[in-house]
C-alpha cells in the first residue's frame, strides 16, 4: 500500500461528499483531519452524530486499496474518536456492521510490525466501542476471537500489545463465557503470544498485568500456560529474557505491588516451589555473580523472581483460596519442603563477604575454602532466601520449630551482617530472627545458651588501627586501639598531609569543631606561636555589575579578615552568580554576613558572604569560640554570662558588634570603578 499515492478519485461520490459537506474542505486528507479535530470533543461528536458521518467513514474503510496508507490510518482514527464516549456512534457502529467491515480490513491487508500506526488503531476503536455494554463486547469477541486476535498477537510490536490487551481484558471482564473460552486452549494461546511479544518489545501500560493477573494468579492457569513458553527466545539481543523469565517477573511486580490484596492459590504456589527447585538443581553455582536482577541470564533470572514471588506470597496475612482448605499456603509450602530446601541452598552457599574475609584471614583459611562449594548466582540472592525463610516463620511455631531442628538458627544469626553483595542482607536477617525467636522459648533458650568463643578483625576494622578484644568479666567485645609503629606513622602521614593542604584544602574539622593547624619549624618555641585565624573559603553573592573581579575581592577579603587568594576558576564564567576568594578569618572576631557595595554613580547594594566547610559556633554572635551552637538567655531575654577559658561571653562580643557597627562610616574603603564597600549587619546568624 503507498502511503503517499492517493486514489481518491474512484471513491464514490456518495461516500466523499458528506466527509467534504461537515469539514468544509473538498479534499479528503484535509477533511479527515478537520473532522478529527472537531470529535474530539463531546459537543464536536454529538454534532457529527446528528450528521451520520460514520456511516460513510465507515464505507470509506472498506476500500483500503483505493486509500493511501495516510488516509486510510485517519478514516480508522475518525472512527476511533467519534466512537469516544458517544452512545450514538457506538449503536451506530454495531448497527453498520463496523466491527465486520474491522475484521475484514485486518484479513484483508497485511499488517507487520511496519504497519504500526493501523493496527493500534483497530484496536482503539474496539476498546471504545466495548466499553458501551455487554452487547457491544459480545459482537467483538465473536468476531475477533480466537483467529483476528491470535492474529494480532503474533505482531511483535509494543504498539499493539497494549491494547489487545485492553480489548481482551474488557470483552471478558464480566462474562463467564467469554472468560471460560479465554481460559480454554485457544484462548490461552493468544496469551502466549502476547507474552512472546511483550517479552520482545516490551509494554508501557497496566493492561497486561491485568490480564497475566487474571489467568495466572485469580485463576489456575499458571501451569499450564508456563509449560507453553519456550525456554529461550530467538533474538538477535542477548539481553532479553527468557520468555518464562519474563513471565515471572511480571507476576513477581503484580505480587509486590498488590500484596495483600491476591489470594494466591495453593496450586501457584506450590508450582512456583516446583520451578525454584528444578532451576536449582540445574543450575552451577560456580562463579560469583554481582549483577542485580534482570541478570540477562535465563536460568538464573528464573531462580530469582520464584524466590520473590515467595517472599510475598509467605509475606501475605494467612487466607485460604478454598474454603475447605484447613492449612494456609505457608504450611502448604511447609510440608513440600521448602524451609529443608532454604536452609540447605544457604548453608552450601560461601558466607557473607564480611565473614568471608575474615575467615581468609584466620588460621582456618584452607578449611574454609574446601567446605564451602556454591556462589551467589545474582546480586541479593542470599538477602532473597533470608526473606523467604524469615516471612515463613512469622507467627508459625512448627516453622520455627523446623529452623531450629536443621540447625538453622546458628546459621540465620551468620547473616546478620552487612554484605556488600547483598543490599539489606543484615536488615532481613534481624527481620528473620526475630521471627523464629517470638513465642518461641526453645529457641530463645539456644541463643542464650550460646558463648562467645573468640573475636575476628576484619579487614576493614584493622585497616582503621583497632582490634576487636573480648573483655575478660564482661565477656563483651570491645575495640582496642592498635599502638604500633606503622600505625603512628599512618597518623603522623596523616597530619603532615592536612598541614601541607590546609592552605588550598581547609578548614578541617572534627565532630564538626573547627581544628587549627599550623606548621612548626626548627627553632620555634610552639607555646609563642599565636594561633588565632582559620582559612575559609567565603562566596560572595548578590554582588553588582562591574564588582566580579579580584580588586573587588581584595578589600571585601581583607574586610573579612586577610585576603588569601581570589578563585579565577569560580569567578571568570561569564554566567557566574558569586565571587569566590580565600581569607583568613580571625576566630576572636563575630564572622561577618553581609557588606554594603556601591559604585561611582550607582545605588548602594547588600552583598552576602558563605562560608565553606563552617562547623558549630555561636547562632547569637556568630563566635567560633563557644562550644555551644546557640546562648542561654535568661527570663528577661538577655544573654547569660557564658565566659570559659578565658573566652568572650556573648555581652562583650554584642558590645563589640555594636561599636563596629557604629564606626562603619569611618571604613569606608575604595571599591572598582570608584565605588566604596561599607560595613552593614556584618554578624551571621546562621
Amino acid at each position: 500500500m503507498d502511503d503517499t499515492k492517493s486514489h481518491n478519485f474512484s471513491l464514490p461520490d456518495s461516500v466523499l461528499e458528506p466527509l467534504f459537506v461537515a469539514s468544509r474542505i473538498s479534499t479528503l486528507n484535509k477533511a479527515l483531519e478537520r473532522l478529527i479535530e472537531t470529535a474530539k470533543t463531546s459537543d464536536g461528536r454529538l454534532d457529527l452524530a446528528s450528521k451520520h458521518i460514520l456511516s460513510p467513514v465507515l464505507q470509506l474503510c472498506q476500500y483500503p486499496l483505493q486509500l493511501s496508507g495516510q488516509d486510510l490510518f485517519l478514516s480508522i482514527k475518525l472512527v476511533r474518536n467519534l466512537c469516544a464516549g458517544e452512545i450514538k456512534n457506538q449503536n451506530l457502529f454495531i448497527e453498520q456492521n463496523g466491527v465486520g467491515i474491522l475484521s475484514t480490513l485486518v484479513t484483508s491487508v497485511r499488517l507487520t510490525c511496519s504497519d504500526n500506526r493501523i493496527l493500534p488503531m483497530v484496536l482503539q476503536v474496539l476498546g471504545n466501542v466495548s466499553l458501551a455494554g455487554e452487547q457491544h463486547r459480545l459482537v467483538v469477541w465473536r468476531q475477533f476471537f480466537p483467529h483476528r486476535f491470535l492474529d494480532i498477537a503474533r505482531v511483535r510490536s509494543r504498539e499493539t500489545g497494549d491494547p489487545l490487551c485492553m480489548v481482551l481484558y474488557t470483552c471478558s471482564e464480566g462474562s463467564d463465557e467469554q472468560l471460560a473460552e479465554l481460559f480454554a486452549d485457544p484462548g490461552q494461546d493468544i496469551v502466549v503470544e502476547i507474552i512472546q511479544t511483550v517479552t520482545v518489545a516490551g509494554f508501557r501500560e497496566d493492561w497486561v498485568k491485568l490480564l497475566l493477573s487474571k489467568i495466572c494468579l485469580e485463576e489456575p492457569y499458571f501451569p499450564s500456560i508456563f509449560s507453553k513458553l519456550s525456554r529461550v527466545v530467538e533474538t538477535e539481543n542477548s539481553d532479553h529474557f527468557s520468555e518464562k523469565a519474563f513471565l515471572l517477573r511480571i507476576l513477581s511486580e503484580i505480587l509486590n505491588e498488590r500484596v495483600g490484596d491476591i489470594v494466591v492459590s495453593t496450586d501457584f504456589s506450590l508450582c512456583i516451589f516446583g520451578i525454584l527447585r528444578s532451576a536449582v538443581g540445574i543450575f552451577e553455582f560456580g562463579t560469583r555473580k554481582k549483577l542485580p536482577l534482570p541478570t540477562g541470564s535465563a536460568d538464573i533470572d528464573v531462580i530469582g523472581y520464584t524466590l520473590s514471588i515467595l517472599r510475598d506470597i509467605c509475606a501475605c496475612d494467612p487466607k485460604f483460596s478454598n474454603q475447605d482448605e484447613k492449612e494456609d499456603v505457608v504450611d502448604k509450602l511447609v510440608s513440600a519442603g521448602l524451609i529443608k530446601f532454604l536452609i540447605g541452598l544457604l548453608r552450601d552457599l560461601e558466607p557473607p563477604a564480611m565473614i568471608r574475609k575474615a575467615t581468609i584471614n584466620s588460621d582456618a583459611k584452607n578449611e574454609a575454602t574446601l567446605q564451602f562449594s556454591k556462589y551467589c548466582p545474582y546480586r541479593g540472592f542470599r538477602r532473597d532466601v533470608v526473606a523467604v525463610i524469615g516471612n515463613c516463620s512469622y507467627r508459625k511455631k512448627h516453622v520455627q520449630d523446623e529452623i531450629r531442628e536443621q540447625d538453622g538458627i546458628l546459621l540465620l544469626l551468620q547473616q546478620c551482617v552487612t554484605d556488600e553483595d547483598n543490599p539489606f542482607l543484615r536488615e532481613w536477617g534481624f527481620w528473620s530472627m526475630r521471627n523464629i525467636l517470638e513465642g518461641n522459648a526453645e529457641n530463645q533458650q539456644l541463643v542464650t545458651d550460646l558463648e562467645l568463643q573468640k573475636s575476628v578483625d576484619t579487614p576493614e576494622i584493622a585497616g582503621l588501627g583497632l582490634r576487636v578484644e573480648v573483655d575478660p568479666k564482661t565477656r563483651r567485645p570491645k575495640l582496642v586501639n592498635l599502638c604500633s609503629n606503622g600505625w603512628h606513622e599512618r597518623i603522623k602521614k596523616l597530619i603532615v598531609h592536612r598541614l601541607n593542604d590546609g592552605a588550598n584544602g581547609g578548614p578541617w574539622s572534627f565532630d564538626n569543631l573547627m581544628l587549627m593547624l599550623t606548621q612548626l619549624y626548627p627553632g620555634v618555641v610552639p607555646v609563642t606561636i599565636p594561633i588565632h585565624s582559620l582559612p575559609f573559603g567565603v562566596q560572595i553573592f548578590n554582588l553588582p555589575i562591574g564588582c566580579l573581579n579580584e580588586n573587588v575581592g581584595k578589600q571585601l577579603g581583607d574586610c573579612i579578615g586577610s585576603f588569601v587568594e581570589y578563585d579565577p576558576k569560580k569567578s571568570s564564567l561569564v554566567w557566574r552568580s558569586f565571587m569566590r576568594i580565600r581569607v583568613n578569618v580571625d576566630i576572636c572576631v563575630p564572622l561577618k554576613r553581609c557588606k554594603k557595595v556601591k559604585l561611582q554613580g550607582g545605588e548602594w547594594s547588600v552583598v552576602e558572604f558563605k562560608y565553606e566547610r563552617l562547623g558549630s559556633f555561636c547562632f547569637i554572635v556568630a563566635s567560633l569560640t563557644h562550644t555551644e551552637r546557640f546562648v542561654r538567655r535568661d527570663s528577661l531575654g538577655r544573654t547569660a554570662n557564658l565566659q570559659r577559658n578565658g573566652d568572650p561571653t556573648c555581652e562583650q562580643l554584642l558590645e563589640r558588634v555594636r561599636r563596629l557597627a557604629g564606626i562603619s562610616g569611618k571604613n569606608d574603603v575604595p571599591g572598582s570603578g570608584g565605588g566604596e564597600v561599607q560595613d552593614s549587619d556584618e554578624t551571621s546568624r546562621g
